[in-house]
């Protein structure tokens, strides 16, 4: 917790200009751990001015929805269960200007391991977490409807409820098998980006299309509004990319062909494992104008709002220009950060043993049910003719065949032991430069079209890549 207000984690100061002690005290904390707060990123009146571009979205886009009317606040048009803005990414001036804040920049390129001019960031969604927590006649009109539904359900429950978003949870924004292995579908995937689509879905999708050969990767949060433990927001499991490479191969089982990890709570073995992971996590409250920083192989997620104060907060994601748009995959570092912190990858695909002992134990399991039927099937055949010896002689030889099968399988698995790893995917085709600059194009036409164009500073141009046109 931090020392000076408990209310909040652990922060620390970024200036541009530089802080030796407070930048190797912040790189110390954040390779421990794997995320770290800087703190007084954006002045108060960064911060009212975002508020009030948030709300003025919030109301130009859900008709009837008024910030100061919590009556209102059920017409709200949030896109899926976490308070987000809209679909794709948001292009608006203030949210833009925020984007190519000089501390931030700093703060990016620290943990990065990177110069600022190497720093690329994303252009991501807001969120607003509506209070949950006022009293039942602050709600209004929502009170009545609420008396009108107890009296026929026979309930009682807080009005302010219905605005709570998805449940506590955690997740990772990658693949992180994937990442591990430099897949090729992800290489394939980034690499045919058009950026062109109309809704800027691209720059939502980019996010998650990583793997650890394109560099070090980091998220974040800007927080605009003090965001205490019961306002909700993010939580993230401490050190957990420090053991990455363990955790994969201890839950290779859940591995799926999708770019994101996240746990059902419909299946048991998924819902164990984010379980024990939530038992580990902490939740991040910060003052307003802080930014949460967290590497991407950090397992994390977020906390409903059980108060009396809406969240409010913006998204970015940050990488290296180097790595995730270079000439050529691997020239940007080792994906671990600046840090250095990543677990110590093996040689070759990482995972060869653990799919051949799966492989294994699958074609064991599937032979044995094949015998299993077999002997079903002679016994039914014996039991028809009454002919119990016969019977007996048949269980008798299919035995030795499947103890015969099982010594071949043993064979294998001792071969498989002494064999090298298979060797990691060979890279595709890669065109990093190409793509920043369909990238550039395209956002240059969503920045024209916003009116934040014209506010794009050097630096932000070379943030947002655009320094080349």
């Amino acid at each position: 917790m931090d020392p000076e207000d408990p209310r909040f984690v652990m922060s620390f100061d970024i200036h541009a200009s530089g802080n030796d002690t407070q930048q190797q005290l912040a790189l110390a904390f954040f390779t421990k751990y794997g995320f770290v707060v800087f703190r007084d990123v954006f002045t108060e009146s960064e911060c009212a001015k975002t508020v009030d571009a948030m709300w003025s979205y919030a109301e130009q886009s859900s008709p009837g929805f008024l910030r100061a009317e919590p009556s209102t606040w059920s017409k709200y048009q949030s896109s899926g269960k976490y308070g987000l803005s809209l679909r794709g990414p948001s292009f608006d001036p203030v949210l833009v200007n925020n984007r190519q804040n000089e501390k931030l920049a700093a703060g990016l390129a620290l943990v990065l391991g990177v110069p600022v001019d190497d720093v690329i960031v994303g252009h991501d969604r807001f969120t607003i977490y509506r209070a949950t927590g006022l009293d039942d006649s602050e709600y209004q009109q929502q009170q009545v409807e609420k008396e009108e539904e107890e009296e026929e359900e026979g309930a009682k429950a807080e009005v302010g409820k219905q605005f709570l978003t998805g449940r506590k949870n955690v997740h990772l924004d990658l693949n992180p098998w994937w990442w591990l292995e430099a897949s090729p579908d992800i290489l394939t995937g980034a690499n045919s980006l058009q950026y062109a689509h109309a809704d800027a879905q691209d720059f939502i999708k980019e996010n998650n299309l990583v793997v650890k050969s394109m560099g070090p990767q980091v998220q974040a949060v800007m927080n605009f509004a003090n965001n205490e433990d019961g306002d909700g927001g993010t939580v993230v499991v401490p050190g957990f990319h420090r053991h990455l490479l363990q955790w994969c191969k201890q839950h290779y089982a859940l591995r799926k062909p999708v770019p994101f990890v996240t746990f059902s709570a419909r299946n048991d073995q998924e819902r164990e494992c984010e379980e024990a992971l939530l038992e580990q996590s902490l939740r991040v409250s910060m003052r307003a104008g802080s930014v949460l920083v967290w590497t991407q192989t950090l397992a994390h997620g977020t906390q409903p709002n059980n108060s009396k104060s809406s969240r409010m907060a913006q998204f970015i994601k940050a990488c290296t220009r180097s790595g995730a748009f270079g000439a050529r995959i691997g020239s940007g570092g080792d994906g671990d950060g600046g840090s250095g912190s990543g677990e110590e990858e093996e040689p070759g695909n990482v995972f060869s043993a653990v799919i051949a002992a799966a492989a294994a134990a699958a074609a064991a399991a599937k032979a044995a049910q094949e015998a299993k039927k077999i002997m079903e099937e002679e016994k039914e055949k014996e039991k028809k003719r009454g002919d119990g010896g016969s019977m007996q002689m048949q269980q008798q030889k299919q035995q030795q065949k499947q103890q015969q099968k099982q010594k071949r399988q043993k064979q294998q698995q001792q071969q498989q032991k002494h064999q090298p790893p298979a060797p990691a995917p060979a890279c595709v085709s890669w065109d990093g430069p190409g793509r920043l600059a369909r990238r550039a194009a395209a956002l240059e036409v969503h920045l024209r079209a916003s009116g934040a164009w014209e506010g794009v500073t050097p630096l932000g141009a070379s943030l947002f890549g655009l320094d080349g046109r």
